[in-house]
């Protein structure tokens, strides 16, 4: 966020990692636990948690790929 001008856009691509990042951590296949979903839930929450964040969803792929599109703006 330090290097994100205000009204800059930042793009993430695999946020929701095949799906298995909504899913109950007991139903996660093996190959996807691990230290790449945890830090992938981490950057979900830390970008949904911050007032100057506005994020969108954007379809992408057949493969289900989601990417965050957000904006930074300025915060009170």
């Amino acid at each position: 966020m330090k290097l994100l001008k205000v009204g800059g856009i930042a793009v993430y691509d695999n946020t929701l990692w095949e799906g298995t990042i909504a899913m109950p951590k007991e139903q996660v296949p093996d190959h996807f636990r691990g230290n790449s979903r945890q830090a992938i839930l981490d950057l979900n929450r830390s970008l949904a948690d911050d007032p100057r964040v506005q994020l969108s969803h954007v379809a992408f792929d057949e493969s289900v790929n989601i990417q965050y599109v957000y904006k930074l703006y300025c915060a009170s």
